[in-house]
C-alpha cells in the first residue's frame, strides 16, 4: 500500500516568552509561541558547545487556553504537532515565509516540570 507520508514533530523544549493567547472571528483559541531546543555536544577541540534552535508553534483550542493559563517563559512543554509553512505579501509586494509547528486536535501538549505538570 502506498503511502503519502508523515508530517510529524516532536519538540522538548522551553518558553522563550510568554504564551500569546487570542480568538478569531469564530471565538476559537489560538496560541503563539516560541519553543527553545537545544543540543551541547563537544567540538573538534573538546570545547563545549551548546546550540539553541527556535521553533515557532501555533496552538489551536482548549489546548491553547491551557497553555496560556499554566505557562510562562522559560517552562518547559512537550510538543508534538504537524509542520506547516506559510507565505504573505507584505505592503512593499515582498513575499515572505515563516514554517510553523501547528497543535491542533490531533496534536498533543504537556506541561512538564513547573507547578502544574499535566497532559493537554
Amino acid at each position: 500500500m502506498a503511502t503519502k507520508g508523515v508530517n510529524s514533530v516532536t519538540l522538548v523544549g522551553n518558553l522563550g516568552s510568554d504564551p500569546q493567547l487570542r480568538y478569531t472571528q469564530r471565538n476559537v483559541a489560538v496560541c503563539n509561541i516560541s519553543l527553545a531546543t537545544s543540543e551541547v555536544y563537544k567540538d573538534q577541540n573538546g570545547k563545549k558547545v551548546e546550540e539553541t534552535e527556535w521553533h515557532k508553534v501555533v496552538v489551536w483550542g482548549k489546548k491553547a487556553e491551557v497553555v496560556a493559563q499554566f505557562r510562562a517563559s522559560g517552562d518547559q512543554l512537550y510538543v508534538r504537532g504537524k509542520n506547516k509553512t506559510r507565505k504573505w505579501t507584505d505592503e512593499n509586494g515582498q513575499d515572505h515565509y515563516v514554517t510553523e509547528v501547528i497543535v491542533d486536535q490531533n496534536g498533543d501538549i504537556q506541561l512538564l516540570g513547573g507547578k502544574n505538570p499535566q497532559s493537554v
